[in-house]
């Protein structure tokens, strides 16, 4: 009867384990970066870099629209993430330029 007990404890901690492993986190790329475009429901951004925090699980994306080439930030952590306007130090939207400076 123990050894059925035990066998039973092995199992299940066997299928907890399986079942948090197939629980980790999503990669961002299939999950929002192709090539160099990034498509949004508010229109599709350029991606200019894309690269994990190292130590952590945080992917950042730095991408901007084309429109307006207004600046953006996009991280991707565990629990969530989102974009975010980047801005210059006097509060004003960070601008992207094609010939690398930005405003």
């Amino acid at each position: 009867m123990i050894k059925r007990k035990q066998f039973a404890v092995i199992i299940a901690l066997m299928l907890c384990a399986l079942f948090l492993y197939s629980c980790g986190n999503k990669d961002l790329q299939s999950d929002m970066v192709s090539e160099t475009e990034v498509q949004t429901p508010s229109g599709t951004f350029v991606l200019i870099s894309k690269e994990t925090i190292e130590g952590t699980w945080i992917k950042q994306c730095i991408m901007y629209d084309p429109e307006n080439m207004v600046m953006y930030t996009y991280l991707d952590g565990y629990n969530g993430g989102g974009a975010i306007i980047m801005y210059n130090a006097d509060g004003t939207p960070k601008l992207y330029s094609p010939n690398g400076e930005t405003n």
